[in-house]
């Protein structure tokens, strides 16, 4: 009387036609399949691996399933659900394409933490920053994340691998020094949008939250600005105004005279733009073109670049001006806390690797600060 075999328990046999032995384990639907190695132990070792998923439900890789297979799925199913900003979804999109190029046809089954590490090594030596590797890794991490939920894989190589300690750092970001501070916004007086490089400079505000910005959220009496609405490409890559980076970012700061006078003086100029022009379309905004609608980010490029050429201080970036308020605040004593909220971070911790400065406690806002940072430079 033979005995029945148990679930999932497979048989083994010897393979005539090839030599060795194979296997065989019905899975969780129904499915039959097939292993095959030198000798018993290969594989008994390959059956139980199967054993374990048909025992668990999933569906173990197939050994032509590969990287770019389940980076494809992750990309034009998960991610798309998963309802991130636009931006976040080109920097995972980009990260996707380095991954296909470096190791999309390397079968998922052969993907260890050491080839994963050597992938991520080749990028280093190619001269990729460390922290686009580290983005690489995430996504990488992300997508075979999914593929071991789904039973795809047994483990998550990229989670398990290190970052190339030889990477190149980023570049350090300079702040502008108080004279570079001062000459750069009399270059901006001849600008027309020069309200927005003063609050640039004296708030620490993101481009795309400026540009965002509407008259309804500043209060001129209070000496207040509510930053809760940024200027972001959209999902056709074109801009619309929405939702601020994080939640985090959402916040209300406090506004210089420096700031208040400058928003007076853009606002009179507004004001005669709207009579002036033939059609406006009225949305609100603080910085607009000359017809009402947003200004398109390239303007501000050219714009910074007639003003730091004006006033002698070339191969600067906009975005030195935010780090210029951080870095002001900081070496002025202020809690990293406060001055996390000023800038929109979520918590102290970029801030702490960012400005090494020793802090003191002082009880100023980081206006206060900025005020006294570019005072001789106001009349």
């Amino acid at each position: 009387m033979t005995t029945r075999r148990g679930n999932y328990e497979g048989a083994l046999l010897p393979d005539k036609a090839r030599g060795g032995y194979r296997g065989a384990v019905t899975m969780a639907d129904g499915s039959r399949r097939f292993v095959r190695g030198k000798n018993k132990a290969d594989v008994v070792k390959k059956m139980r691996a199967l054993q374990g998923h048909a025992a668990a439900g999933t569906t173990p890789s197939s050994g032509s399933l590969r990287v770019a297979d389940v980076a494809a799925h992750w990309l034009d199913v998960v991610l798309p659900a998963r309802k991130r900003a636009p931006a976040t979804v080109t920097q995972y999109r980009r990260a996707g394409e380095i991954i296909n190029e470096g190791i999309g046809r390397t079968r998922l089954i052969a993907l260890t933490p050491e080839r994963v590490e050597g992938f991520l090594h080749a990028l280093a030596d190619e001269d990729y920053s460390a922290n686009s590797i580290r983005i690489v890794r995430t996504t990488l991490s992300q997508i075979l994340g999914e593929a071991e939920r789904r039973g795809h894989v047994a483990r998550n190589s990229a989670r398990l691998a290190h970052l190339p300690a030889h990477a190149r750092p980023p570049a350090e970001r300079d702040a502008l020094s108080a004279d570079e501070a001062r000459r750069l916004l009399e270059a901006a007086e001849d600008e027309r949008l020069a309200a927005y490089w003063t609050l640039a400079l004296t708030t620490g505000a993101r481009r795309g939250e400026l540009l965002g910005l509407t008259w309804d959220r500043i209060d001129m009496k209070a000496g207040t600005m509510t930053i809760d609405r940024a200027l972001r490409r959209g999902p056709s890559g074109g801009y619309e105004v929405g939702p601020t980076k994080t939640k985090g970012s959402v916040r209300t700061v406090r506004l210089g005279p420096s700031a208040i006078n400058a928003l007076r003086e853009h606002q009179h100029r507004q004001k005669a733009e709207r009579l002036a022009a033939t059609r406006w379309e009225d949305h609100g905004l603080v910085f607009t073109t000359t017809v009402g609608t947003h200004v398109d980010p390239n303007v501000l490029r050219r714009s910074w670049a007639a003003m730091c050429k004006s006033a002698g201080i070339e191969g600067r970036v906009p975005h030195e001006l935010r780090h210029t308020a951080g870095s002001q605040a900081v070496d002025a004593g202020l809690p990293l806390a406060e001055v996390a909220d000023q800038l929109g971070h979520a918590d102290v911790n970029m801030l702490a690797r960012t400005y090494r400065h020793r802090t003191k406690a002082v009880v100023e806002g980081v206006a206060g600060v900025m005020e006294d940072f570019i005072a001789p430079a106001r009349k």
